[in-house]
């Protein structure tokens, strides 16, 4: 697909936010009228096809394109009921995407807007990763940060429909507010991911406050507080010398993983203290705790607590926590909370101009 070209999705209203999202200007096609203005207009670098549209049968959709544009770039969104699997490859879909989490990346990464010119391929994610596989890794990340945000468009798209359903559009209105919001903090998310194909950090990185970022990611998490009924406190919270996108990143995986293993209801307490030249972030929890030898292996993708109780999720969040820390400078380690439960310390660099008084203050 031609970076930044025009883009047409035809199907249900979470693709089409998700599209609207990374495509400024994307066509949306959520009704055959809608559906019929596209069809006319052609010129697309991308249609996506969502099987499970309600309002037509999606495949004579398909068909329907195929035979007004040939050379139409194709992709059909989840999976072909098994009586339509024939029709479905006579169309040409030249690619499918399930609604798996690593799928839901591909396709994000995929239409993200880069700049005229600017493209990421394969080989430059595996040169940036400095691995080989750099490309599935990356993917996987992205799928891992997206899962509680993709979570929260859901509750707030099932909150839409029971408003609309019940005739409060005032309710409803709310709500798309809501999800505006929402949808801006995954584009967000999507494009500090593709900043971070950068092969080293950028120098001058602009300070962020950690108080901002977790109000961000708390907003984020909504579907996952209100199912496990969390608790986070905090403490004051300082600016650090981490890009904001990073920051919410970090604060994102660290606190779905306190809310995880946090014990019943979960209850986390986030804070921070100087450390000379570091400031050190602390996310507690009340839970079982880590045992000291596995202290360093939950770091490592794909680990599991050995003796620990079944949790959802993939292995990565605190992975991704140490590559974050360690990206900027710092670092993460894991030990006994006071009271109980377990405490991530992570060492953060002071924000650029705060060091700079400081070198001031200390020369004067």
């Amino acid at each position: 697909m031609t970076p930044n070209a025009p883009v047409l999705c035809v199907g249900g209203p979470a693709w089409l936010a998700l599209v609207a999202a990374l495509r400024p200007g994307a066509r949306l096609a959520g009704d055959a009228v809608a559906f019929a203005e596209g069809f006319a207009e052609g010129g697309y670098g991308l249609v996506l096809v969502d099987l499970s549209t309600a309002w037509a049968d999606p495949l004579e959709l398909a068909s329907a394109l195929r035979r007004r544009h040939p050379a139409l770039p194709l992709a059909a969104l989840g999976a072909p009921a098994p009586d339509k699997v024939l029709r479905f490859g006579s169309i040409g879909f030249s690619e499918l995407y399930s609604s798996a989490l690593e799928d839901i990346a591909r396709l994000a990464t995929r239409l993200a807007v880069r700049e005229p010119g600017v493209a990421v391929s394969v080989p430059e994610v595996e040169l940036a990763s400095g691995r080989a596989g750099g490309d599935r890794r990356f993917a996987a990340e992205v799928a891992h940060d997206m899962r509680e945000p993709v979570r929260t468009h859901r509750l707030l798209l099932e909150r839409m429909e029971r408003e609309l359903a019940r005739g409060d559009g005032g309710a409803a209105s709310a709500l798309v507010v809501r999800l505006r919001e929402a949808t801006t903090r995954l584009e967000e998310l999507i494009d500090g991911a593709l900043a971070d194909l950068a092969p080293a950090p950028v120098a001058g990185v602009a300070p962020s406050s950690v108080g901002s970022a977790l109000d961000e990611v708390m907003a984020q998490l909504a579907a996952l507080v209100e199912e496990t009924g969390a608790q986070v406190e905090r403490g004051p919270l300082p600016e650090v010398g981490v890009a904001p996108h990073a920051m919410r990143q970090l604060l994102q995986n660290l606190i779905v993983n306190a809310i995880r293993h946090g014990g019943t209801p979960p209850r986390v307490h986030v804070s921070a203290c100087r450390a000379g030249d570091h400031w050190q972030l602390r996310v507690r929890d009340w839970g079982p705790g880590v045992p000291v030898e596995e202290r360093e292996a939950i770091f490592r993708p794909l680990a599991r607590l050995v003796g620990g109780a079944a949790v959802s999720g993939h292995g990565l969040g605190l992975a991704i926590c140490r590559k974050l820390a360690e990206r900027v400078g710092g670092s993460i380690s894991v030990g006994d909370a006071e009271g109980g439960g377990a405490v991530f310390i992570v060492c953060l660099p002071v924000a650029e101009g705060e060091a700079r008084t400081e070198e001031l203050r200390a020369k004067s």
